[in-house]
């Protein structure tokens, strides 16, 4: 977030460190487990995914796609996927979990903050 902005609504100062901290996903991001299902459902569909809905059971329903706001360049999509997809290739951080997998994966490497 712009530090101005961050620092009105957090009702303290925002302090360098926070900028670099924000930037990999650290901080004061927060998430919910279907949100950052979204998100990457997002970027498998290059930004054109249906909206999350609850059921009470399966159900096979048509929709229309929705597309993101424009991408300045189109080649962030492929950047972005590229980017996840090594992480479970040979040589990446999470290779081993889906080394087997019949499908093709890509994953996000990270560390998990209690």
């Amino acid at each position: 977030p712009p530090a101005r902005g961050a620092s009105r609504a957090r009702g303290a100062p925002w302090y360098p460190g926070e900028t670099l901290i924000a930037g990999i996903g650290q901080g004061y991001n927060t998430a919910t487990a279907l949100q950052l299902a979204y998100a990457t459902a997002q970027l498998a569909s290059r930004g054109s995914t249906p909206p999350p809905r609850l059921v009470a059971a399966p159900v096979a329903l048509a929709f229309e796609d929705r597309v993101s706001g424009p991408v300045a360049d189109a080649g962030q999509w492929q950047t972005v996927i590229d980017s996840m997809r090594a992480v479970v290739a040979p040589g990446g951080t999470a290779h081993r979990a889906f080394a087997d997998a019949p499908y093709v994966t890509a994953g996000k490497t990270g560390t998990a903050q209690v």
